[in-house]
């Protein structure tokens, strides 16, 4: 029984460092993580990759209901709390960010009858989304962290789809 036992404690502990290393590896990501591969380009280029990946995701999440976006709010802000602390405690890009991405997205799917047509430019969201808090040089990771909420919310919504999906069978 002694053997049986030191197995089964044996098994759980590998399990949770299996998980904890899982945990650590992510606790240090950046938006820099996320657009390494676009490095290379012009600022106006990166610009625009980052503007079509809005759209696609509006684009992608405009048919979902106001319901179904909401109930992933709360798992969103979990996931992307990952890249938070790339910033300054006192920077208002994430709460701002993450406030325009849902205008946007609530916008895209017509909410209390607010219309936006797509696709939106980066521009748009600069110049007329963005207030005086964020810098200059924060232009471009605000439009990163937007893209980042919305392909969370996208990626929230299908994962729970799927799990609903599962439970069904």
């Amino acid at each position: 029984m002694k053997n049986e036992n030191n197995n089964y404690a044996n098994k759980i502990t590998n399990k949770m460092v299996s998980d904890l290393s899982k945990v650590i590896e992510v606790q240090e990501f950046t938006l820099d993580d996320l657009t390494i591969i676009i490095n290379d380009l012009k600022n106006e280029q990166k610009e625009k990759v980052i503007e079509e990946i809005i759209n696609n995701q509006l684009n992608e999440l405009k048919n979902n209901k106001d319901i179904d976006i909401r109930k992933v709010f709360k798992q969103v802000d979990d996931i992307t709390d990952y890249f938070i602390k790339y910033y300054d405690d006192d920077s208002d890009i994430v709460s701002e960010c993450d406030q325009i991405a849902d205008d946007l997205l609530f916008k895209a799917i017509g909410r209390n009858e607010r219309t936006l047509e797509l696709p939106v430019s980066s521009s748009y969201i600069k110049n007329y989304c963005l207030s005086s808090n964020i810098s200059n040089n924060q232009l471009f990771d605000s439009l990163v962290w937007i893209a980042l909420r919305l392909v969370a919310i996208n990626y929230c919504i299908r994962f729970n789809s799927s799990l609903e999906d599962n439970n069904e069978d």
